[in-house]
């Protein structure tokens, strides 16, 4: 019976950490052949983060916690601290998934590396798994909702050239397919509503 490994990084903050955990308890819970290495990017220190991960550790022995090296952000660049902390943290992900796959390829009863499963703000570390030659799959920990809100505003920026930020303050009532009834644009997340911090989620989107 061959064994499972999939390496998690979440966003490091607890609401994502938590909502990433309870997937990856269903998923050991329902095959016993995996094994799961969350990868955990340290900010700043959270005790609440500390304990949960130890009440987690202690309950289930088949999901590890793996600590990366702690990330200094650069204080002259603070509008790409998430971008500069993905990327930093790269090196040290590929090394932590190296030791990983050298410790299968030593011991062939250990799970072998199976994909990497990705917040969504952790979508560059693909690059990481296609070194591996495994596939990624990307976790949203929001609900589906605020997924398909997310893809109607796109949709209205990219096909219609519509500018969400002048919603802002308006009376209009959006038809959604994803919300059973109409929501007041004017309630739009504030992000959307931000015309500098809109530009910046549509060029990356």
């Amino acid at each position: 019976m061959k064994k499972a490994e999939l390496v998690f990084i979440p966003r490091p903050s607890i609401s994502h950490l938590v909502s990433t955990v309870e997937v990856a308890k269903l998923l050991v819970d329902r095959d016993e052949r995996l094994s799961i290495t969350f990868l955990i990017m340290k900010i700043n220190f959270d005790p609440k983060v500390d304990t949960f991960i130890d009440s987690v550790s202690t309950a289930r022995n088949r999901i590890r916690f793996n600590h990366l090296t702690k990330y200094e952000p650069d204080p002259n660049q603070p509008n790409n601290f998430f971008v500069s902390l993905i990327e930093s943290q790269k090196p040290n992900v590929k090394e932590e998934v190296s030791r990983l796959v050298s410790r299968s390829e030593s011991s062939p009863g250990l799970p072998t590396l199976a994909g990497f499963v990705l917040d969504k703000f952790c979508t560059s570390m693909i690059d990481v798994a296609n070194e591996f030659g495994v596939p990624s799959y990307i976790f949203l920990t929001s609900s589906a909702a605020s997924l398909g809100l997310q893809f109607y505003v796109q949709a209205l920026h990219d096909e219609q050239k519509v500018d969400p930020t002048e919603f802002k303050g308006s009376d209009a009532e959006l038809v959604m397919p994803c919300l059973a009834n109409p929501l007041p644009a004017k309630l739009l997340p504030s992000v959307m509503l931000n015309k500098k911090m809109a530009a910046n989620s549509h060029q990356s989107s």
